[in-house]
């Protein structure tokens, strides 16, 4: 069985669910670079997640991890990314914390896997594009979204309804202002 880790930074919660369900999907270990150590960077295969705050930034638990991947051993290493971000309010920097991770990383691995084609993406600008395509798995659990109603009525597929249902329970679950506002 092939040594796979999962490393995620995550402030909503969205990252981290995402990463343990990519973890449990590969029987795979799935550590909060929060907590993370240089051990943790040892694998054969690492899948790497995040998502993008601010005008572009990394996220905040990144800050520190993005240390010990800049000094971990990468050369016979299998590396994919993920990475969360709004490509209607930012996309001009659109998944630009899953770039900062792909670009402190890529060049010093054996191997990156698993890019997402930029088509039906609505952003203008992104550090996580490479040769044409996403470097990773591409996400956006707010704006995606939108497209799962349509589809419900279109087809009448119960599978559209049960992603649109879980997306309102992710909503319902984000920290919000004191006002009822989103915070982020």
């Amino acid at each position: 069985m092939a040594d796979i880790k999962v490393i995620f930074g995550s402030s909503t919660g969205s990252t981290e669910s995402a990463a343990h369900k990519i973890a449990a999907a590969l029987n795979a270990d799935c550590v909060n670079v929060a907590k993370a150590t240089a051990d943790d960077f040892k694998a054969s295969t690492l899948i790497l997640g995040t998502s993008t705050w601010g005008v572009g930034e990394l996220q905040d638990d990144w800050q520190s991890g993005i240390n010990l991947l800049q000094a971990a051993d990468l050369s016979n290493t299998t590396l994919a990314f993920f990475g969360f971000g709004d490509q209607e309010s930012f996309g001009d920097t659109y998944l630009d914390g899953m770039g900062e991770l792909y670009e402190a990383s890529a060049s010093r691995a054996a191997k990156v896997v698993g890019k997402t084609s930029v088509e039906g993406y609505n952003h203008s600008a992104s550090r996580a594009v490479v040769d044409g395509a996403f470097c990773g798995l591409a996400l956006d659990d707010v704006n995606e979204g939108r497209v799962l109603f349509p589809l419900f009525e279109k087809t009448g597929k119960e599978k559209y309804k049960k992603a649109a249902d879980f997306l309102w329970q992710q909503l319902e679950e984000q920290p919000r202002t004191g006002e009822g506002s989103f915070w982020h």
